[in-house]
């Protein structure tokens, strides 16, 4: 039997009504995202915003209501998994385009906001977010806090019940550091989630911000998301410390909720040792001093200002956040090339952040590392390698080395289509990766402007990057639908 037609034989496929359930229990946690906007936009006068997020509200609800009828099952595939977590986030992103779209936005461009915002990418066609009222600037930034973490939390503590569907959700909840239940963990997250907004909106308040930039730019600061209410992002708050402050918040957004359960249970021994935390912190300063270095040799910023703008812009690339003190357009291809690397490493796994992760590039380098040391020692010597005390497998080098393939291939095919529209090819570059692992960052490409197909494109590849492609890839995997056929004998 050919590998093809043995892999045929295992596959299975999607049970349709079984997935529709699943998402229809979480289409009642999207009717929650849609219903709080329109109450907002409502009472703040916006009537057309407001009904429509209350349409969709009702729909949302409605769905759920009728996915009650549908069948359960009691175990879960993998890939039904997936495909409800795939779903979910796309189903979230069409529920609030046309919403949003009632700010006065193109339908194309009301769909890229809401895309933007639910994956927590920051990323905008916006040509002057201050001429919004703050009904829009609230739903962004909402949008981006419930995306960031809220979905799932709330769907694995509130409305699923454990089993395979539960730990398919779960997926940012880093596994290895699960405490208990994946119910208990994810409303330990949801907790931690509240308490670091509140306390980031407390502390805004307190070094001088209003109460509305306080809390749009905390929920978009926790989420590590990056929607700001001004056209030149933190520095419309003109408060150093305000931006200091929202730093940290990208930090603690960036930083697995596993861990922030650790530091408030007391275990602060075992915070240090852990190579992940080592490794976040190494990859931050590496961040800021080539940014700083880059911007004083070849931008010729003065060194005031370079360290002015360094920390902001490094932290914000590598939390995956995208707020800026300065625009990243004007910019060196060298400063550029950094913030691109800071990127695509992202944040913690189990946290807010995108991009690869500081635990899959650790496993990469740990890969090669294995590879040096055999051409160094003996034959039949035998080696362990371990990445933050956890002993690694084949399996995981086989899926770090995947996922950074996959990644690898996204990023290249929506460069090259910005090319085949004559966009420059280092900002191309660099809005490329910005979506692939929803950061918000922009070069200068991204605009009212910019061409439909590529804003359709940079919405492919938000939504690949917010599930790290896979999800997304068993939707479009033809077996994932059509049995295969019985092997004539």
């Amino acid at each position: 039997m050919t590998t093809s037609k043995a892999l045929a034989s295992v596959s299975l496929i999607l049970r349709v009504p079984v997935v529709a359930r699943y998402v229809g229990e979480l289409c009642l946690s999207l009717a929650v995202m849609a219903a709080v906007p329109a109450v907002v936009a409502l009472a703040l006068g916006e009537t057309g915003m407001g009904l429509r997020f209350l349409v969709m509200g009702a729909l949302l609800a409605g769905l759920w209501g009728w996915s009650r009828r549908l069948p359960t099952a009691s175990g879960l595939q993998t890939n039904e998994g997936l495909a409800v977590v795939a779903l979910t986030f796309l189903l979230a992103a069409l529920a609030s385009a046309w919403p949003l779209a009632g700010a006065g936005l193109p339908l194309i461009d009301g769909l890229f906001e809401a895309v933007s915002a639910v994956t927590t990418t920051g990323l905008s066609t916006v040509a002057s977010v201050e001429a919004h009222g703050p009904a829009f600037l609230f739903a962004r930034a909402w949008l981006q806090w419930y995306g960031g973490l809220l979905i799932v939390v709330l769907a694995l503590a509130l409305l699923v019940g454990p089993g395979a569907v539960a730990r398919r959700l779960a997926g940012d909840l880093d596994p290895e550091d699960l405490v208990g239940s994946t119910q208990i963990q994810a409303r330990r997250s949801a907790v931690i989630y509240f308490a670091l907004s509140a306390v980031g909106f407390v502390a805004l308040l307190l070094v001088g911000v209003d109460g509305f930039d306080a809390l749009t730019h905390t929920m978009t600061a926790i989420s590590t998301a990056g929607f700001a209410n001004y056209d030149n992002s933190l520095a419309g708050l003109q408060n150093t410390a305000a931006e200091a402050l929202l730093s940290v918040l990208c930090l603690a957004g960036a930083v697995s909720f596993a861990l922030h359960y650790r530091i408030v249970s007391g275990d602060y021994d075992r915070l240090w040792r852990d190579e992940r935390i080592r490794a976040m912190v190494a990859a931050v300063l590496a961040a800021t001093a080539l940014v700083a270095l880059a911007m004083m040799l070849v931008d010729g910023l003065d060194w005031r200002e370079a360290l002015h703008h360094a920390p902001m812009l490094a932290i914000s690339a590598q939390t995956t956040t995208g707020f800026q003190t300065t625009d990243p357009a004007a910019l060196s291809p060298a400063v550029l090339l950094v913030l691109i690397l800071a990127m695509a490493v992202g944040g913690q796994a189990g946290s807010t952040a995108g991009g690869l992760k500081i635990f899959r590039v650790m496993i990469l380098l740990k890969l090669l590392q294995v590879h040096f040391l055999r051409a160094t020692i003996g034959r039949h010597a035998v080696l362990t390698p371990t990445v933050g005390g956890n002993r690694l497998e084949d399996a995981d080098f086989r899926s770090a080395a995947g996922t950074v393939a996959l990644f690898i291939i996204a990023v290249m095919t929506g460069w090259m289509a910005f090319l085949f529209y004559g966009h420059d090819p280092m900002a191309a570059l660099f809005d490329v990766v910005s979506a692939a692992f929803t950061v918000g960052l922009g070069a200068g490409t991204i605009g009212p402007d910019l061409e439909a197909p590529l804003k359709l494109v940079l919405c492919a590849l938000m939504l690949l990057g917010r599930l790290e492609i896979v999800a997304f890839l068993i939707l479009l995997y033809p077996r994932s639908w059509v049995p295969s056929k019985p092997e004539k004998q």
